[in-house]
């Protein structure tokens, strides 16, 4: 039986509301649920067997762990790239378990066997810290708690003074992660947290109510069912698909200067997320590869706590995005917002690549498409661009030496000064010739 957990912060509950009866959404839909009704299938993974252990119930070879067993002892005492095939049960995690490359854990199903991490530490990363290549498949993982916001403890220590570095399931290192058929729930920051130079991938998660009131403290938010922050080195690839994304108190997908990799959603379904399905903020444009697909999913129901900048997509500062091809069941006052903030540091351009296309949306729901104006990019572009801020200065310089010395080599001067502003504007030009920004069109 599935461990209970309190709720962690206001919400409506995960078994609620319908998804609705649009024809098209119950299409969609219908695709989406099918393979896990047994409608169609999808590729199967290559189970290899790294132990000569009988095959399970569940078709795994490996080390079998039977339930109530301490999984971290296990999981340490055995060599890297070892599949662990765990029994129908539950395993009580009360410190961290760090995975090595090619380590596979597999359950005997989401609804049989259960990981629970409720007795770790609050100050604990999570359940699992992600240092080495790993997969995990058929299991239920939730309860990786977080602080209590009244006592002022925080996590992190001295020398990692990170104060959302904990509460995930698993949190990332520089080590890629793989969850197929997973159900993933209660945790106090998030079932998948973390940036570094790793691939995310998902397959089929059940993912609800990821957060606390902890890391819901606006000065350090890091709700969600998956937040991918800071990476800042390859490659980078979060890719979701097939989940059911419902129910956070915040966010459901989160890429927060996310400057390598793919960004890649399609064919989920978003519901009742706090504030948004998916937000992609403060990224693209940085490297070739960083950029975003959000294509072929169904929304409906985000941002309950009607957050002013909330929608069942956010795009914050952020540039290369394509969202195509989805379904928004509920008529909104914002569906997309593309929101755009000056005071951002480093200064982002204003939704360049940014391409709106194809859903089935209302239009007047989509906040933030058209070209921003010329003043807002020439801003941007001077307080981002170091040469070309520059080279402003010394426009102002040599104007100045024009007007102080305008009796004799004037022309020496103003001529200084008139070579410069032409190079300033010729680049400048060049710059904002790159793209318009939030091309929104066949929207409907």
């Amino acid at each position: 039986m599935r461990p209970t957990f309190p709720s962690r912060a206001p919400g409506p509950s995960p078994h609620g509301r319908a998804i609705g009866t649009n024809p098209t959404a119950v299409a969609l839909v219908a695709l989406l649920v099918g393979p896990w009704l047994g409608i169609g299938s999808a590729e199967s993974f290559n189970h290899v067997s790294t132990a000569s252990s009988p095959t399970s119930s569940s078709g795994c070879r490996g080390i079998s762990v039977p339930s109530g067993a301490d999984l971290g002892q296990v999981m340490a005492s055995e060599p890297a790239g070892t599949t662990y095939c765990l029994q129908a049960g539950s395993f009580e995690v009360r410190s961290t378990i760090s995975t090595e490359v090619g380590d596979r854990v597999i359950g005997e199903g989401r609804d049989a066997t259960f990981i629970d991490g409720s007795g770790l530490a609050p100050t604990s990363v999570g359940i699992f810290e992600v240092t080495g290549e790993a997969y995990f498949e058929d299991l239920d993982i939730a309860g990786a708690p977080t602080p209590a916001t009244s006592d002022g403890t925080t996590c992190g220590t001295e020398a990692a003074p990170y104060r959302s570095n904990c509460g995930k399931a698993f949190s990332m290192g520089d080590a890629s992660l793989t969850l197929r058929t997973v159900d993933c729930h209660d945790n106090g920051g998030s079932c998948i947290g973390g940036g570094g130079s790793a691939n995310v991938t998902v397959d089929d998660l059940n993912c609800w109510n990821n957060g606390s009131a902890y890391s819901m403290t606006p000065a350090f938010r890091f709700a969600a069912c998956i937040k991918r922050a800071a990476v800042y080195s390859g490659p980078g690839n979060t890719t979701v698909t097939n989940s059911f994304i419902h129910d956070n108190p915040w966010v459901g997908v989160w890429c927060d200067f996310c400057k390598y990799g793919f960004f890649h959603i399609q064919g989920n379904r978003f519901v009742r997320n706090g504030r948004a399905g998916v937000q992609w903020e403060m990224s693209g444009g940085w490297t070739p590869s960083d950029h975003a697909l959000v294509k072929e999913n169904l929304f409906q129901g985000n941002n309950y706590l009607k957050e002013e900048t909330g929608a069942d997509v956010v795009i914050s500062s952020a540039n290369d995005i394509v969202v195509t091809s989805n379904v928004f069941t509920e008529e909104r006052r914002t569906s997309i917002g593309i929101v755009f903030t000056t005071s951002r540091n480093p200064p982002q351009p204003r939704g360049v690549g940014v391409v709106i296309e194809d859903n089935m949306v209302d239009p007047r729901a989509i906040i933030g498409c058209g070209a921003a104006s010329y003043a807002e990019r020439f801003a941007s572009i001077l307080r981002s661009d170091l040469t070309l801020g520059l080279l402003g200065v010394g426009i102002i310089l040599a104007l100045i030496l024009g007007l102080l010395f305008r009796s004799y080599p004037r022309l020496l001067v103003v001529g200084f000064a008139s070579v410069i502003l032409v190079s300033f504007l010729v680049v400048s030009t060049l710059v904002l010739l790159q793209g318009s920004a939030a091309l929104c069109i066949n929207n409907a």
